[in-house]
């Protein structure tokens, strides 16, 4: 087992040879079949799990009050010019009404109440453009971690790497403790690093749940990339609090921007990191279709 280093009189993790933490790794969980949590990561929290808010309920209400919500059986567009439009008419306390920030559902607590009462999500369709869908299956439920955390080891040969208490340096701390790289994860040395960061634009084809989806340029974010002689990892990094689920869109669009490019030339894996209060949940997602969302499910 990994040994826990004194929080008070030093460094919470250490260098750490990739192999060893292979070796650690198999030695603590069953690989392939639960999520691994990683104890004694030092990121400080940045925010709390968001909820939906009266006002943005209303917000929401008020925006779809001219279309019979309840009805919707089929994938439903709407602009974000429609959206920005409702501001006109809107007679509660002031709002920007901005589509991007309005369609921002990260996981199923983000939607507004609206949506939630009548199964629904959204999704970018293209620029300037939204679908609403009749389903909440873009919601993957992220399995509970089984079995004791494992220590990480810190790289300290950085000074910057003991700074900052973002997302990206969550993922800076794992690369460098030598994690991904393990057999668990690419199992060979990373040749490239944080590629293909910030926004992006994708078009693609795919389902969603049994409903066809249609994206043409839409704009997509994607926190990193790493690529190795025979593998691809894309992350997508939170630090919320009691996070159960997360939108399968985080995922999804740039593992089909990059699998679309070259997928069939390397191996693509998918990753889902959660970090709160030094405890960091990583969760291994993969497509088994690569044409559907929601045939997402977890492998480790």
């Amino acid at each position: 087992m990994s040994r826990k280093i004194d929080k008070l009189s030093r460094p919470i993790l250490r260098n750490l040879a990739p192999l060893n933490a292979a070796r650690r790794l198999r030695s603590s969980i069953k690989l392939g079949q639960k999520p691994v949590k990683h104890k004694n990561i030092k990121n400080k929290p940045s925010k709390t799990n968001k909820k939906s808010t009266p006002q943005l309920d209303a917000i929401w209400r008020h925006i779809l009050s001219p279309r019979k919500i309840a009805t919707i059986k089929a994938p439903h567009m709407i602009s974000a010019a429609q959206i920005k439009e409702a501001r006109l008419t809107w007679q509660g306390p002031p709002s920007q009404f901005e589509p991007r920030l309005l369609c921002k559902h990260d996981c199923r607590e983000d939607r507004p109440a609206i949506f939630a009462a009548n199964n629904l999500s959204i999704l970018s369709a293209s620029m300037g453009n939204y679908v609403i869908l009749p389903t909440s299956a873009i919601f993957f439920t992220l399995p509970a971690p089984v079995g004791p955390p494992i220590a990480l080891q810190k790289n300290c040969g950085s000074l910057i790497l003991q700074l900052g208490q973002s997302e990206s340096s969550l993922i800076d701390n794992l690369r460098y403790s030598g994690l991904f790289e393990s057999a668990q994860y690419m199992g060979e040395e990373i040749k490239y690093n944080n590629l293909f960061n910030s926004r992006h634009r994708c078009s693609f084809t795919a389902k969603v749940a049994r409903h066809p989806l249609v994206v043409s340029g839409a704009q997509y974010e994607i926190d990193s990339v790493f690529e190795s002689d025979n593998k691809i990892m894309i992350i997508e990094a939170k630090q919320r609090n009691n996070l159960t689920n997360f939108n399968l869109r985080q995922l999804y669009y740039p593992y089909r921007a990059i699998y679309d490019e070259v997928g069939r030339q390397k191996e693509i894996i998918c990753l889902f990191i959660n970090g709160w209060r030094g405890n960091t949940t990583i969760w291994r997602i993969e497509f088994s279709n690569v044409q559907e969302m929601t045939s997402a499910k977890c492998t480790s």
